[in-house]
């Protein structure tokens, strides 16, 4: 395993799917001045880009993940084996933090 999977990318078409959503009529107010804080947005996107943080985070927050017997083997071996003496890592860490300068 050479490195984490990554969430794949938006594919770079227009195609679009409607989606119907049924929002309470005592809420949609509220949600209307959550809208007028940000001038660029409206409802539409102000709610698509809610739900792509949700979803991003609950995809990022996952803790739990499934091997196949060779590919666990090889994450173990990794994880038990000792680091790797990487010189870059040395000189950074002897470097003072940007605010400590």
């Amino acid at each position: 395993m050479d490195s984490a999977r990554k969430i794949p990318k938006e594919p770079k078409t227009r195609a679009k799917k409607v989606v119907n959503l049924k929002y309470p009529i005592t809420k949609l107010t509220l949600l209307d001045k959550a809208v007028k804080l940000h001038p660029n947005s409206d409802r539409t996107k102000y709610i698509l880009d809610a739900v792509n943080r949700a979803v991003e985070n609950d995809l990022l927050d996952r803790k739990d993940f499934f091997l196949n017997d060779k590919d666990f083997d090889a994450f173990e071996k990794m994880l038990n084996s000792p680091p790797r003496d990487i010189k870059t890592l040395k000189t950074l860490f002897k470097e003072k933090a940007p605010w400590e300068k």
